[in-house]
């Protein structure tokens, strides 16, 4: 596949019930809450997920459109995140990849076997890591997802001082606020959006990270090698209106994937499921028909 053989496509078919269901299942202790969308088991099944510190509200209107068009939604808050139970801001990304191995097991005791992965941002990072170690995962869907957070997100000097923080956090812990890093309104072209997002304590909270999760964020992650090692079809969605996150990371990631993979781009920011949830559908079922088909 290239960048030019995915059309956005729109399902037809009958109104579905697309009301949600609350669910809790566990992993290793933690106790993890999301929401499924059940219409049909013969369908695909998409398990979505978040950004840092967001929860399943982020997906609701996709989730909710995704149904309307017969496809079977998972969304779950990561631990730390949300209702789930855990540190707050203090995890690593084997913990969040984890966690999505619990939601897919979840989904499969459950009869919905058909499982794809989408996520956005750190969400996409997930998807990459656990679409790797689950050779049933039928496909990965990555939006703005970093191929090295740090080329970005630390200036010079916010590069030494990360220095200077990270081993004085062995002796001192000490969390601080991606929010300083970067404002909501980077993030998306709604304000309306980034107001409820800015008003949303639960999210304040699941932003203050521990020096470990910046580590694993700044220093583990390694997009390009992560997407080379995944061995599944894998869509790459890039919001053209990215004030934070520079298109060439897209870019590096499309060129480390294996095939089959596809690119795309969207009007939209940084959250193209929210700025732009009908078109993001758009891609999602017209991917999900290409490689079922």
């Amino acid at each position: 596949m290239d960048r030019r053989d995915l059309s956005p496509t729109r399902s037809t078919g009958p109104p579905v019930n697309s009301d949600p269901t609350d669910l809790a299942f566990r992993n290793n202790g933690i106790e993890l809450y999301g929401r499924l969308r059940s219409v049909d088991l013969a369908r695909p099944t998409v398990v979505l997920l978040c950004g840092i510190g967001f929860h399943t509200f982020e997906y609701e209107p996709l989730a909710t459109e995704l149904a309307t068009r017969g496809v079977n939604t998972l969304s779950f808050d990561y631990r730390g995140h949300g209702r789930s139970t855990g540190v707050r801001g203090r995890w690593t990304l084997d913990d969040l990849a984890d966690d999505t191995l619990a939601a897919i097991s979840y989904a499969r005791q459950h009869g919905l076997d058909r499982v794809h992965l989408v996520g956005n941002s750190l969400g996409g990072m997930i998807a990459i890591l656990a679409g790797e170690r689950d050779p049933h995962i039928e496909s990965v869907v990555a939006s703005n997802a970093p191929a090295h957070v740090a080329d970005f997100l630390l200036t010079r000097p916010r590069r030494l001082l990360y220095r200077i923080a990270l081993p004085l956090s062995r002796i001192v812990p000490m969390r601080i606020s991606v929010n300083h890093f970067y404002a909501y309104e980077q993030l998306t072209d709604n304000p309306d959006w980034a107001g409820r997002i800015r008003r949303d304590a639960t999210i304040t909270r699941a932003r203050r990270l521990s020096m470990l999760t910046y580590r694993e964020l700044l220093d583990t992650w390694d997009g390009p090698d992560a997407i080379h090692r995944l061995h599944r079809p894998v869509l790459l969605i890039q919001g053209n209106h990215d004030r934070f996150q520079p298109p060439a990371q897209t870019d590096q990631l499309y060129t480390a994937a294996n095939e089959p993979k596809a690119h795309r781009a969207i009007e939209a920011g940084h959250l193209p499921h929210l700025d732009a949830t009908s078109e993001f559908a758009d891609l999602v079922t017209g991917w999900l028909e290409r490689i079922t088909s």
